[in-house]
């Protein structure tokens, strides 16, 4: 491979869309084309990348327990994004625990920014695939965000800022924002009503469509058996092409590269070997040997490729109890999110929909975000009962009901 550590950490960071970039408006501006827009390799901190890809296969593991012999797209960039975003208001006890999971322990927040900030512009700004993410905050009518916090996810996201009443008509706008930034592959995300104590909402939506560099020709396509189990198959549409490829080989896998347009960007494909299932194998892998796997790929091999024609849309999955599992647990309950408002935020819910169409032409995915901050209720007071006056007391039976003495107390 022409540099692993850097394919290592954008093959995880969005998981199948293998490319990101970035738009967004808001109210009052557009932002410019972000084409134009500079960007320093040197601010894209390498730490952060390879602690966000921690996170991101952290994250699929789970889901993969969690999902079992479903199929499974998601966009680890898309999630940990919306969750920087949100990350940029945490304090104390929150902050630590988003710190951990994120993978950003012992990084300056302001070196996570900047990674983000340049890593989106330098994406964007590949020639060979059309790549577009849309951040945005949506605000309740009345409620107070801190303008630092607003300002900073401006600034470092591109985040397009509206100030909605958060009726059905929110919800219907909020959709059709996602809809446009994913070329309208991602639709109808959230349903009305919005809970009156939800005041913020922080979304992502990404957009990946790339063609291959050597793609697929559409007479080779057939109609073949995929095994699903080793006792269940079903019929699917499976591409086929022989080419000169990275390829690599070990005791339980095979894995290729298969490039989009001049190779800047990739789709990597890790096959299980017969008698070890996908669910063992994710379940077994670790980032030192998804590593191994990827630096093995450094000689090109004549290869029959056979890659199934298929299209997915997975979710929308609420991402809440497994981000919770990997240590995320004071941002939705009793958490510190002062940087952002006063008023007692926490996460509500995580909410993410990806899909994918692979053919013999490319690849086309989307994904979306969206992360709901409540306004935690306020702890109640203690309520008291000081008998120091007269009063009445009942002796009674519950089972049936029944009082079985009843008096009154004067002080004698």
């Amino acid at each position: 491979m022409r540099n692993s550590k850097r394919f290592i950490s954008t093959i995880i960071l969005c998981l199948g869309l293998t490319a990101c970039g970035t738009s967004a408006t808001d109210d009052q501006t557009k932002t410019s084309d972000k084409k134009d827009l500079p960007y320093k390799m040197e601010k894209i901190n390498q730490v952060v990348m390879d602690g966000n890809a921690v996170f991101a296969w952290d994250l699929f593991k789970k889901l993969s327990e969690e999902e079992k012999q479903k199929s499974i797209f998601i966009s680890p960039f898309s999630i940990s994004t919306a969750l920087s975003m949100t990350y940029q208001g945490a304090r104390g006890e929150t902050k630590e625990e988003m710190k951990e999971v994120l993978g950003y322990q012992g990084v300056d927040i302001n070196k996570v920014n900047d990674t983000y900030k340049n890593y989106i512009r330098y994406v964007t700004q590949m020639n060979d695939v059309d790549v577009n993410i849309g951040n945005s905050i949506w605000v309740r009518d009345g409620f107070a965000v801190k303008d630092t916090f607003i300002k900073t996810n401006q600034d470092m996201y591109g985040a397009g800022v509206f100030e909605r009443d958060f009726s059905e008509q929110t919800v219907t706008e909020m959709n059709n924002w996602i809809s446009k930034e994913t070329n309208g592959k991602i639709k109808e995300m959230l349903s009305p009503p919005i809970k009156p104590n939800v005041k913020v909402f922080l979304i992502n939506a990404i957009y990946f469509k790339g063609d291959w560099k050597d793609p697929f020709k559409i007479e080779n396509t057939e109609e073949e058996t995929f095994h699903v189990t080793s006792e269940s198959s079903k019929t699917v549409p499976m591409m086929y092409k022989q080419g000169t490829v990275q390829y690599n080989e070990g005791s339980d896998y095979k894995a290729i590269e298969m490039p989009y347009g001049e190779g800047d960007t990739s789709m990597y494909a890790v096959l299980p070997k017969e008698g070890t299932t996908l669910r063992s194998f994710v379940s077994g892998m670790t980032m030192n040997k998804l590593n191994t796997i990827l630096e093995g790929m450094e000689t090109q091999e004549k290869v029959n490729i056979s890659f199934p024609k298929f299209k997915v849309e997975y979710g929308t999955k609420n991402l809440n109890e497994s981000l919770q599992s990997l240590g995320m647990k004071k941002a939705f309950n009793n958490a510190d999110f002062s940087g952002m408002s006063d008023s007692g935020l926490s996460i509500d819910r995580v909410l993410h929909k990806a899909f994918i169409e692979v053919n013999e032409k490319g690849s086309e995915a989307a994904a979306a975000t969206v992360v709901g901050m409540a306004e935690s209720a306020s702890a109640s007071q203690p309520k008291t009962f000081k008998a120091d006056h007269p009063f009445l007391y009942i002796i009674a039976d519950n089972q049936k009901e029944s009082i079985l003495f009843m008096g009154t107390y004067y002080g004698d």
